[in-house]
């Protein structure tokens, strides 16, 4: 969920590069955790107040359906949840 707690619908290859490659290796309503190092994530500025300097970010990611791409203009697609994203650093 996004900050609103509303569901993010989107192509797959419209997410950061670490979610898509999580992403893509689940089935409809499978979860990962994904824990993205901060040289993936915000590095060493962080993105202040949220994310301090140097976090680690652990996502809690559960896909809640699946939507064949030639349903969708532009390419494949995919609905992924974010059900919880906190900073572990």
């Amino acid at each position: 969920m996004d900050r609103t707690g509303s569901g993010l619908r989107q192509r797959v290859s419209d997410f950061p590069p670490v979610f898509a490659a999580g992403l893509l290796r689940l089935k409809n309503h499978g979860q990962i955790t994904l824990v993205v190092p901060p040289e993936l994530a915000y590095g060493d500025k962080g993105f202040p107040p949220d994310v301090p300097p140097g976090a680690t970010m652990i996502y809690q990611v559960r896909v809640s359906d699946l939507i064949d791409g030639s349903e969708i203009k532009g390419g494949t697609s995919g609905v992924a949840q974010k059900q919880n994203g906190r900073s572990a650093g």
